[in-house]
């Protein structure tokens, strides 16, 4: 849970102290994809100190002001706009600590100017470059804006910002000590903070998602006492996934519209369009994978008895329910495509009854006009989805298979010195290959032969078929090749 640097530069400089208070107490609740995810809404009145009626004014304030926006189909879910992608922090970004005494009473007494100056040495505690630095150092000028909100400065005048520190010395006392000093040769005034040392230890750092992990894991009866390092690899595990995801959503978008536009505006356009279609995807993996281990980790014939282990097993679940969805998403192409050769092929009206009544059989309301554009713009999404799956699927196999070559003695990847030794032989290698290869194509297999099995009568699966047989060919070609290197 990391508070971002433009939360504190700019957006408290638009919120009431009370706000500010909801806001931080959100910040410990948002997953990975900034949704919030409090338990009930009591308990976040009680953590602010405040009511529930309270609370759900300044949340519907918040909503009306873009700050919080709901879920598209589940209005339930609630998404904190001011927080940052925790999936996509770089090194180098700014953010400040969530540190605990946030929380206190004393904090939550302060006014909205106190507050104000007191997050912003914060910030600059957390981003300073020394870690076991407790003085915090700033010109008096950061705090002041002769218009209000400009440049990201706070609207103080020199009156309000002397009781802003009188208040901050009187009800931090144990957490802070701010004192004004003006340079004699630069006449400039300086502000300093000189935080207490245990200060830098006084922050929360299990994210929300270790937590909705354990919960799913209780739900599901888990009797196995897992380790922090379990959580960490299964965590650790999803993230990869889920940004293998959004890299691979990017290139595809890059190379189709570097074809057909100059300008590089539209694509961007279309990342940022497509970019939480792709992050609800990634969740609905991910939440399935998790279920489906819960379930697995309680079993004896599995020796699920290590982090590695774990993580591993969890990244093969991903990797499945991933083929699993990508036929789904083919599946809708067919449907599409079918309905539009069974519906264009209809009378107007049989036996009394408008063709348009066929589309509720389907689930496809709301069309008036079937043709070509209607078709391409309803298989559009479902071909980019299936597309993105297949790129992401395949790259994780030439993974794996890439990884047994490495590992193969007498083959130098790089031809480098000092390159690590070989730790498998050649039969080894090629039985792992072989096994590798044989899972994937047998996983396909079975997705095929329920497909075949499927009986709709408005419904073909030729375009399903034919797309996982092209998927089945790729995968021989990839085996095949690093297969040859094995010799």
């Amino acid at each position: 849970m990391k508070i971002i640097e433009s939360f504190i530069n700019q957006d408290i400089n638009k919120l009431s102290s009370k706000k500010i208070d909801l806001c931080l107490s959100l910040f410990t609740y948002i997953d990975w994809d900034c949704h919030v995810r409090f338990s009930t809404i009591e308990r976040l009145a009680s953590e602010i100190g405040t009511t529930v009626k309270y609370v759900k004014e300044m949340m519907n304030e918040l909503k009306r002001d873009g700050v919080l926006s709901c879920h598209p189909n589940n209005p339930d879910l609630v998404r904190f706009e001011l927080a940052s992608d925790n999936l996509e922090w770089e090194r180098g970004d700014r953010y400040c600590k969530p540190f605990f005494f946030f929380d206190s009473p004393e904090f939550k007494r302060l006014k909205v100017n106190a507050k104000r100056i007191i997050l912003k040495a914060a910030l600059q505690l957390s981003i300073q470059s020394s870690s076991q630095n407790t003085t915090v150092v700033m010109e008096k000028e950061a705090f002041f804006s002769r218009k209000q909100y400009h440049l990201h400065k706070l609207p103080l005048d020199n009156e309000r910002f002397s009781l802003s520190i009188r208040e901050i010395n009187a009800k931090l006392s144990g957490i802070v000590d701010v004192q004004v000093h003006k340079s004699v040769e630069t006449k400039k005034e300086f502000v300093v903070f000189n935080f207490v040392p245990e200060i830098l230890n006084q922050f929360y750092t299990i994210e929300r998602e270790r937590s909705l992990l354990e919960d799913t894991f209780t739900c599901y009866g888990v009797v196995k006492n897992l380790s922090p390092e379990t959580y960490q690899g299964i965590l650790a595990t999803a993230k990869g996934f889920i940004n293998s995801l959004v890299k691979e959503s990017e290139l595809l978008l890059l190379k189709k519209y570097s074809i057909q536009v100059t300008s590089y505006s539209k694509a961007e356009e279309e990342l940022l369009k497509q970019k939480r279609t792709v992050r609800y995807l990634a969740r609905s993996i991910y939440d399935e994978a998790v279920r489906y281990l819960a379930s697995s980790l309680n079993s004896f014939e599995l020796e699920l008895n290590t982090p590695d282990a774990i993580s591993a097993y969890f990244r093969g679940i991903l990797h499945n329910i991933s083929l699993e969805k990508m036929t789904e998403n083919a599946k809708e192409i067919d449907r599409y495509h079918s309905f539009a050769m069974s519906f264009n092929s209809l009378p107007d009206y049989k036996e009394g009854k408008s063709k348009y009544e066929y589309l509720k059989k389907l689930g496809l309301e709301g069309f008036n006009i079937i043709d070509q554009d209607t078709i391409f713009y309803a298989t559009k999404r479902y071909q980019f989805i299936f597309d993105l799956l297949i790129g992401v699927c395949h790259k994780w196999f030439e993974s794996k298979i890439t990884q047994t070559l490495v590992n193969f003695s007498g083959y130098d990847m790089f031809d480098l010195p000092g390159q690590r030794k070989a730790s498998i032989s050649k039969e080894d290698a090629r039985r792992k290959l072989t096994d590798l290869r044989n899972k994937e194509i047998n996983k396909l297999e079975e997705i095929e032969k329920e497909v075949k099995e499927e009986k709709h009568p408005y419904q073909f699966h030729e375009v399903t078929l034919n797309l996982l047989e092209a998927y089945k060919k790729t995968i021989e070609f990839s085996y095949a090749h690093i297969y040859k290197k094995v010799s």
